[in-house]
């Protein structure tokens, strides 16, 4: 009997994959209990995620070319000023760094990154927008403190009460 070949996964739909991935992590956990069997799949969904964000933010960054571009606040000339400029954001999937061109108006010495708006990511944090939202979530419906322990909670990481208290600030400045 021959052995099967390696699996060429440019011949399988994403279904077929998906089964594939979900075969191969269910047959590694033997035992355990229901708790076990979900932080599993918990964990393979957040690699899952954080290869797909990773990949996705590379390809986005990628194409960037360097040319000048208008300043959004002025609209006067912008140079990049560097290439390349990383940016560490904390995503739903985990931290992600990514590499984009940050540019300087040549009129009124704004600094931004194409990029950064384009993907929706807010200037002045340390989040995503959708991470905001539930940071936002969490703390207009409790104290600052306890936001920040049940936020760990639910999502596995840790976030500062501070955190939640400038989220809350930002958002509300948005909607004054």
């Amino acid at each position: 009997m021959t052995k099967p070949g390696p699996l060429d996964p440019s011949s399988l739909t994403d279904a077929e994959l998906v089964a594939e991935l979900a075969r191969r992590r269910a047959s590694a956990i033997r035992g355990g209990d229901m708790t076990s069997l979900e932080l599993a799949a918990e964990k393979a969904k957040d690699e899952l995620g954080a290869s797909i964000v990773c990949r996705a933010l590379d390809e986005r960054c990628a194409p960037e070319d360097g040319k000048p571009t208008r300043c959004p606040k002025c609209g006067c000339a912008a140079r990049v000023e560097e290439k390349k400029r990383p940016r560490t954001v904390r995503t739903l999937s985990g931290e992600q760094t990514y590499r984009r061109n940050y540019f300087r108006c040549s009129g009124c010495r704004h600094g931004f990154a194409p990029v950064d708006d384009e993907l929706g990511i807010p200037a002045d944090g340390t989040v995503t927008a959708e991470v905001e939202k539930r940071i936002a979530d969490f703390g207009v419906n409790d104290v600052f403190e306890q936001a920040a322990e049940r936020f760990s909670m639910h999502y596995g990481w840790s976030i500062s009460e501070n955190m939640v208290r400038r989220v809350v600030e930002r958002v509300a400045d948005v909607l004054e």
